[in-house]
């Protein structure tokens, strides 16, 4: 199965690719979090999990806003936790 990606320009759009955003669907997104995508309606509903776009009936995830999220939730384990 191959994998389609969506691309916007930011709003100071420029010709080099760092200014590209990576644009993914609710299944793209939810592979990449290791989760289901009706964990990721869940959040949305409840207002928690990753930064999203809505594109009439589309939703959509930028990749630096899923990084974003992973990073936010990381905990690093305390020395009691590493003890078990």
């Amino acid at each position: 199965m191959g994998v389609s990606v969506c691309l916007y320009y930011t709003s100071t759009h420029s010709e080099t690719e760092d200014d590209e955003v990576r644009m993914l669907n609710e299944q793209q997104a939810a592979e990449i979090l290791a989760c289901t995508v009706s964990a990721m309606r869940k959040w949305r509903l409840l207002g928690k999990g990753p930064a999203f776009c809505r594109i009439g009936r589309l939703v959509r995830y930028s990749e630096a806003d899923l990084v974003a999220f992973m990073d936010a939730n990381r905990v690093q384990p305390t020395t009691a936790e590493v003890a078990r």
